[in-house]
């Protein structure tokens, strides 16, 4: 969906600021960083029941009622980027969480394929950046695919509306 053609050219660049600030109040967003995380964020805790962790707390994003941490990451897959590529996993090597939540979702949203990803695949596929004093993982169909990878897509897309 496109904006009205009556919008002012300086209007349609603070559309995507507006749909944020619209999904923060309504208590999807929880950060000003890409919504493809604090959505799949959502998601999870919503099919798992999982309690979120304080925003600014750097390591993990959920815990679930035996006390196993979750870092939640997401991306968006369009055509004319079909990377797969999560945002930076920082000290990767203190081993903060026991699992990655991954979740990709297409153009409109929808959730393509999520899985629970063990904290050692993580340390198997991730790349340390020197750049980004970070290490990078990309949700491939290995990790996806990885016997000791857990499919959830179909609970997230069933809490997903």
């Amino acid at each position: 969906m496109s904006p009205p053609s009556d919008f002012s050219v300086s209007r349609v660049p603070r559309l995507p600021t507006q749909f944020g600030d619209e999904l923060r109040e309504r208590g999807v967003l929880r950060s000003a960083t890409g919504p493809f995380e604090d959505l799949a964020a959502t998601l999870f805790c919503a099919a798992f029941g999982w309690t979120p962790a304080p925003n600014a707390y750097d390591g993990f994003d959920a815990t679930d009622d035996l006390g196993n941490r979750y870092l939640i990451r997401g991306c968006r897959i369009t055509l004319f980027d079909g990377s797969r590529q999560l945002s930076a996993i920082r000290n990767l090597a203190s081993a903060r969480f026991d699992s990655l939540a991954g979740a990709m979702f297409d153009v409109r949203n929808n959730v393509l394929s999520a899985g629970l990803v063990p904290y050692a695949v993580v340390r198997e596929h991730a790349v340390f950046k020197r750049q980004a004093s970070a290490h990078i993982l990309h949700l491939s169909d290995d990790i996806l695919q990885d016997n000791r990878t857990t499919d959830v897509t179909n609970e997230l897309i069933a809490v997903s509306g």
